[in-house]
């Protein structure tokens, strides 16, 4: 019988190639595992940067330098260092300008200056950006005061809005105005974690997991203000707080009825989106464990279609056609889970969290309409 004989050098070989390719493989993971937690797991509001030269300023009028974001049309925020205005519709473009409607809303800007567009469209809080009185809550959590907006309103329902990522409670200014003329106390939650919230944990964001009980604090200091029903309203991640509010929450049989803005409703899916194009399947499994491990990210608590049999409310989910973040395939997919109660508005030219900016009108239409349906006319 014939037997191979193989070198004596190569089966330490074949065991050092092997261990060094675990090891480059767990260090990919772990790498993977990290940029999670640096996309996804910071809650705190993005440094706004000014970064776009102002050309020329004029009666209800502005020139700005050219580029993606000053092309884009709808309504948006021009943030300076020390002044805030708004634009909306274009007049005219060239090679290098554009230049549109303007309104200043705080301060002066000027020729020169450098501006940021802003998403949230408005300035600071609720009284410098309408004008409405409010006041500053101090909500009691488990790990100690977290911040928020009150806007009293005449009803007894009362509207409680959870913000994203990127622009903390700003994201809630857009919207305001259209609840109050309808009558709603609004309150504009802060959470665990979020640049303004009390810290806590390891210091990031779980998407719910923990912040779900900051939302039940806030219910219970609306409750003692003489709040007797309620509807939530979810930006981006706030959505997700907001779903794990309902899921685990003590005060849901008064939850009347929920808005879900720009949605994410699969916190893997945006992990998946992360991983690298030249990890094999297996470093980012590993990697998405290691995360679950390192932040306590549980994925499937945190998979809104796959627990889509779960929720009793009536839910709006309004979404862009363009959504760059969450694919609105992956918003139908919830929709069509539990066509009984949830109700899409799509948005052709929306992206991700701009949907008020490009189709106002629309925007706060459908907004009234299904809060008009939940809780009834004031």
């Amino acid at each position: 019988m014939l037997r191979s004989k193989l070198p004596p050098w190569l089966g330490p070989a074949a065991l050092g190639a092997v261990a060094v390719g675990a090891l480059l493989g767990l260090a990919a993971a772990w790498a993977y595992s990290s940029r999670i937690a640096a996309e996804l797991l910071d809650a705190r509001p993005a440094t706004v940067v000014p970064d776009v030269e102002v050309v020329e300023v004029g009666e209800g009028r502005i020139v700005l330098e050219r580029t993606d974001e000053t092309v884009a049309d709808g309504r948006w925020g021009l943030a300076a260092a020390d002044a805030y205005g708004q634009v909306s519709s274009i007049a005219r473009i060239t090679e290098s300008t554009v230049e549109r409607a303007f309104d200043a809303l705080e301060g002066r800007i000027a020729p020169g200056d450098e501006v940021a567009v802003d998403l949230p469209a408005y300035p600071g809080d609720p009284a410098r950006a309408h004008r409405l009185g409010f006041e500053n809550v101090r909500v009691p959590g488990d790990l100690g005061p977290n911040p928020a907006w009150l806007v009293d309103g005449r009803r007894s329902t009362w509207v409680v809005v959870v913000h994203g990522r990127e622009h903390g409670r700003r994201e809630a200014l857009r919207l305001l105005p259209a609840l109050v003329e309808q009558g709603f106390p609004v309150l504009v939650v802060s959470y665990r974690n979020d640049g303004t919230g009390t810290p806590g944990g390891a210091g990031v964001a779980t998407w719910g997991l923990d912040e779900w009980r900051d939302v039940e604090a806030a219910l219970a200091v609306a409750e003692r203000k003489g709040a007797e029903a309620f509807v939530l309203v979810g930006f981006d991640a706030g959505a997700e707080i907001v779903a794990s509010t309902l899921h685990r929450s003590r005060q849901t049989s008064k939850i009347l009825g929920v808005i879900f803005d720009s949605p994410v409703l699969d916190l893997d899916d945006l992990a998946r989106d992360l991983q690298p194009w030249w990890a094999p399947g297996p470093v980012g499994a590993l990697g998405r464990l290691l995360a679950e491990v390192r932040w306590s990210i549980d994925w499937r608590l945190l998979d809104q279609v796959r627990r889509a049999e779960e929720f009793d409310v009536p839910i709006l989910v309004l979404h862009g056609d363009q959504d760059e973040i969450v694919p609105i395939d992956r918003v139908r997919a919830f929709v069509e889970a539990r066509p009984d109660l949830v109700a899409l508005v799509s948005f052709g030219k929306g992206r991700h969290g701009d949907l008020w900016n490009v189709d106002r009108v629309r925007y706060e239409a459908s907004v009234t309409a299904f809060l008009a349906q939940v809780a009834g006319a004031e």
